[in-house]
């Protein structure tokens, strides 16, 4: 069984480490020299202003696998570069209702 200060040394211990790791972790990553820089990321709001779309229209865009999107603590983002990929392709016309 621990002691009180086996236990506090051991407390201790572990707040250093999960403090080293934090760090590390909000270290900003380097891209080596082969690979390509991470894309920029965009928010709900910038990608229905570049594809010209409602909110309901990308919820149902994203849940069909047209939009790619990466979801972090319930807010989703998108790859600039996958939105681009739809623009260059006239993807976003298919988003328009018929009667326009």
């Amino acid at each position: 069984m621990y002691g009180i200060n086996s236990l506090i040394k051991l407390i201790i211990r572990i707040d250093q480490k999960l403090s080293e790791i934090i760090i590390i972790l909000n270290m900003p990553a380097e891209p080596q020299a082969d690979q390509p820089r991470a894309s920029n990321w965009l928010d709900n709001q910038d990608v229905m202003q570049k594809l010209k779309i409602s909110e309901s229209t990308l919820k149902r865009r994203r849940q069909e696998g047209i939009i790619p999107s990466t979801r972090i603590k319930g807010k989703y983002y998108y790859q600039e570069a996958d939105i681009q990929e739809l623009l260059n392709k006239g993807v976003n016309k298919t988003f328009r209702p018929p009667y326009q």
